[in-house]
């Protein structure tokens, strides 16, 4: 893995949402980027918008998903809810065995505010930090 500057992706509004395929591919134009694939979904869980980048793991279209959808559900982000259950091997065996959850990083919720109102998921090919660090950056630019 090489090392590559961090950068987030927001997407602020409903209506703005076709502008995360321009930004993906502004990302993977820059030197050193990492291949993406990342899913916003709003408060309901619904995916409002995905792009997936060239060159990722076959993994990535079922796991962006499932860690926006942990994020959104568990209002926490998915690096954390694994950190916070870690010493609860029952609960981190429920939750994985639950259907549609996740605790591999890389998916934080969005807030506006003290209220979420959404997740984003997102993996790269570099593993789950430089996804846990895009989702990030992504949702602190909404603070």
């Amino acid at each position: 893995m090489t090392d590559a500057t961090v950068v987030g992706v927001v997407i602020r509004t409903l209506n703005e949402s076709e502008l995360l395929g321009s930004c993906l591919t502004t990302l993977r134009e820059q030197e050193g980027a990492f291949e993406l694939d990342i899913v916003v979904v709003d408060s309901a869980g619904i995916e409002k918008a995905s792009r997936r980048m060239d060159g990722n793991s076959q993994a990535s279209p079922t796991l962006a998903p499932l860690k926006a959808q942990t994020a959104n559900d568990f209002r926490t982000a998915t690096h954390t809810l694994a950190e916070a259950n870690a010493g609860d091997p029952a609960r981190i065996a429920s939750i994985a065995a639950a259907p549609g959850f996740t605790l591999l990083g890389g998916g934080v919720p969005l807030r506006d505010g003290d209220t979420v109102i959404g997740a984003i998921g997102a993996i790269g090919v570099g593993g789950g930090s430089p996804a846990q660090d895009v989702a990030e950056a992504g949702a602190a630019a909404l603070s």
